[in-house]
């Protein structure tokens, strides 16, 4: 039997490289359980990254100003100063490398994984560049594939014919190349009033979640002592914009009536293909 002292480094990760295989494949027993469907295949030999290629998994998207140390003339170190325009700066910078690094890590693992030819004893991953890539891979699947078509009953389409009438008026106005009077839809008075309220919602929510930002980021001394000082009057423009929603908005009126007729008309698979296929 071998000793830790004559076994090759190669030998002894290949048999690591096996237990960590054989338990994501077939389970542990207890904690993973074995399931039909896992796939699992090694990047050989590997694609090197360095450490701070996944900052933004720690980090965060947002920009973090990094204090460098600079060499004086008398030999001396000391912490670079910078201006409030400057720190701004370094920080778009930092936060622009943290989307990049994102972006990159999300295009690197959104491949394709080829099996063919893979076995148990020497098991490699293979992309597979002809297919594009997985979400090309998704996209197609959607586009080419069937589902059913449920028709909605007599009763369940005069139901949203009625929740519709709710939602939208009937009204005539003139064409302005013909002349003639036309029948049009608009919105009913109760999605406008949905409509305005939730701008208002909206613009104050905008306002309270800026100042938090500019304050997180650091961004000016004047955006820190902005949002000290008044993060509890913002907080409560969002809060009164949301009850003068609900009350003078018919928020739940509204919603309650959307909910219904997503609730019918959704048991047709089409419609939820589409969703998907807006996804992608």
């Amino acid at each position: 039997m071998p000793t830790a002292a004559n076994v090759l480094p190669q030998d002894l990760m290949n048999n690591v490289m096996g237990k960590i295989f054989d338990v994501i494949t077939n389970g542990d027993g207890t904690t993973v359980p074995k399931s039909e469907d896992n796939f699992f295949a090694w990047n050989t030999p590997g694609t090197p990254f360095d450490p701070e290629d996944f900052d933004f998994l720690v980090q965060g998207l947002t920009g973090v100003y990094k204090p460098k140390m600079i060499k004086n003339p008398d030999g001396t170190e000391s912490t670079e100063v910078l201006t409030d325009e400057q720190r701004e700066d370094a920080m778009g910078k930092d936060t622009k490398k943290m989307y990049s690094l994102a972006e990159n890590f999300a295009r690197f693992v959104d491949i394709v994984p080829d099996a063919s030819g893979i076995n148990d004893t020497k098991v490699r991953m293979n992309v597979k560049n002809d297919e594009g890539t997985l979400s090309d891979v998704y996209e197609e699947t959607l586009r080419f594939s069937q589902v059913a078509n449920t028709e909605l009953t007599a009763a369940e389409k005069a139901k949203i014919e009625r929740f519709r009438q709710l939602l939208q008026v009937e009204r005539e106005k003139e064409d302005l190349i013909t002349g003639e009077m036309v029948k049009v839809l608009e919105p009913s008075p109760l999605v406008k009033a949905y409509t305005d309220k939730m701008q208002a919602w909206i613009e104050a929510s905008l306002e309270y979640n800026s100042a938090r930002i500019d304050a997180l980021t650091a961004s000016t001394p004047r955006a820190v002592h902005n949002w000290s000082i008044n993060a509890n009057v913002l907080r409560s423009k969002v809060k009164f914009a949301m009850n003068d929603w609900i009350n003078n908005g018919y928020k739940n009126e509204f919603e309650g009536i959307a909910a219904r007729i997503d609730q019918m008309s959704a048991r047709d698979l089409s419609l939820l293909k589409a969703q998907y296929k807006d996804a992608t």
